[in-house]
Parts: C-alpha cells; structure tokens; sequence
C-alpha cells in the first residue's frame, strides 16, 4: 500500500480534542483510512489493490448537535473540509476526502431514535441512526414508544445494511 502521509492538522486536533475528548479522535493511519472509504465496490478494489487516494487527517466522533456545531464553527474559521460518514454505503464516493480534512463519523453517539409520533405518523431521530436500527424501532414502536400502531421506514436502498438517516451520499 502507498504510504500514508501524516496529518497537517495538528493545530485543529488539538481544539478537536478540547470539543470532544481525547477518546473520540482517531488520528491513527487504520482510522483515517477506514473513514476516508466506503463500502462501494471500486473502493474495495482500491483498496485490496493498495491504491489511496486522499485520506481525511482525522476521524471524530461527535457526542451530540452541540459538537458538531462548535466543530463546524471552528473547520469554517479554520478553513478546513468537513466531511460526513454515516455507515459507510458510499453509493456515489460521498464522502470521499478532496483534500484533507475532517471526517465526523455520525454513527458512534449520534445514533438514536428520539421519538416515534403516532398521530403525525413522523420520528425524529439523530443523524447518524443506521438504517436496520431506524427499521427496527418503527417496527416495535408499540413496545418502545407506547403507541399503538407499528410503523415502518418503507425505504430499502440496496445499501440498507450500511444506511444511515443523515450523513453519506
């Protein structure tokens, strides 16, 4: 495999870190790597054939909406890329780093159903909700959100597994 340039972000990591601790920031190779590909097949092969092309410098994995809006305050300030992984279904290289920046993995914290509305028939939930988790709560709403009908997301993608609600293509 080509060898992995280190990150020019050292600066910003270190503000990254006072955001969302030390232990939600992945500045090692396999991490930055991991984020900077998804699971689509001309990725893959990339990958299996030792081809990287730009890797985000690193992987941070905001706690709440409040992370992520002081972290895109300060990326904007900073001038640096924001990039958004969800599970990793990659269907057109969504977030496949340009250049070197940041890549927010949604799906480490930011991954619950918040409400199931019975009456809107609607649900609220945080960005980095994988698809089969969203599917499963809907079809147990009755169970987990007290209501009486059972709902489903009704959107199968071929990259269901990989789904997220918010972040990715």
């Amino acid at each position: 495999m080509n060898d992995i340039p280190k990150s020019n972000l050292t600066k910003i990591i270190e503000e990254i870190i006072g955001i969302v601790g030390a232990e939600n920031v992945q500045c090692d190779d396999y991490n930055r790597v991991k984020y900077s590909y998804g699971k689509l097949a001309e990725e893959m092969v990339a990958l299996k054939r030792g081809i990287l092309h730009e890797i985000t410098g690193a992987a941070v994995h905001p706690r709440d909406k409040h992370d992520v809006q002081k972290i895109v305050k300060l990326c904007n300030e900073k001038k640096v890329p924001i990039y958004v992984f969800g599970g990793g279904s990659s269907c057109n290289m969504g977030f496949k780093p340009e250049k070197e920046g940041l890549t927010l993995v949604l799906n480490t914290h930011m991954n619950k159903v918040i409400e199931v509305n019975e009456l809107n028939h609607t649900c609220r939930v945080q960005a980095g909700c994988m698809g089969p988790q969203l599917e499963d709560a809907l079809n147990n709403a009755p169970e987990k959100f007290h209501t009486v009908h059972r709902f489903t997301n009704g959107h199968f993608p071929q990259s269901f597994e990989l789904s997220s609600v918010g972040a990715g293509c």
